[in-house]
């Protein structure tokens, strides 16, 4: 990552609680960047993401496909977004 996107994933951590610099370069040392090129999958239907991720630049949809194969788009991110979605009624990961 380079200092600008280093001090943009800063800024948003920091808009919702104030962190140390120390703190924050722990977060920054065990995170890496990633290009998701147009059209490619970032997390396949069904599975579980390992990683909280943050959209440094571009757009994604997240969306779902039924058995006909018929889509249905959930969510739009957009730059400075977590990319996510936990639903608390119905977590994807159930112990």
């Amino acid at each position: 990552m380079n200092n600008q996107q280093i001090e943009r994933l800063r800024s948003k951590i920091n808009s919702f609680y104030q962190i140390s610099n120390s703190s924050f370069d722990m977060i920054a040392s065990i995170t890496s960047l990633q290009q998701i090129n147009k059209n490619n999958v970032f997390v396949e239907q069904g599975s579980v993401s390992r990683y909280f991720s943050y959209l440094d630049s571009g757009y994604m949809i997240s969306y779902i496909s039924n058995i006909e194969g018929k889509i249905y788009n959930k969510n739009i991110f957009s730059p400075d977004d977590w990319v996510g979605f936990y639903n608390i009624k119905h977590p994807t990961v159930s112990f």
